[in-house]
């Protein structure tokens, strides 16, 4: 709940988080592969959209924003991430 009595309330698919309606009525979705990954999100409107790709043989995550930039992410064996590259 905010400073004047809005409250934010989130949905759920098990234990994933799905949606989320924030106290100013925008909301945020997520949807996810079958490895419980998110693979896109977005807020109300196709705003902050974006795309997840995983390449899990050479330990990358292409992330693709509405506005059509792209960013690769390369991970360690620990899935910390080591390099962010634009595309």
């Amino acid at each position: 709940m905010d400073a004047i009595g809005r409250e934010t309330a989130y949905e759920y698919d098990g234990h994933l988080l799905v949606k989320e309606q924030q106290a100013d009525g925008t909301e945020i979705f997520w949807q996810y592969d079958d490895n419980e990954r998110c693979i896109e999100t977005w807020r109300t409107g196709g705003v902050f959209h974006r795309l997840l790709e995983f390449d899990d043989r050479r330990k990358r995550v292409l992330v693709t924003t509405s506005r059509g930039f792209s960013y690769l992410f390369q991970k360690d064996d620990h899935d910390g991430i080591t390099s962010v590259t634009d595309r």
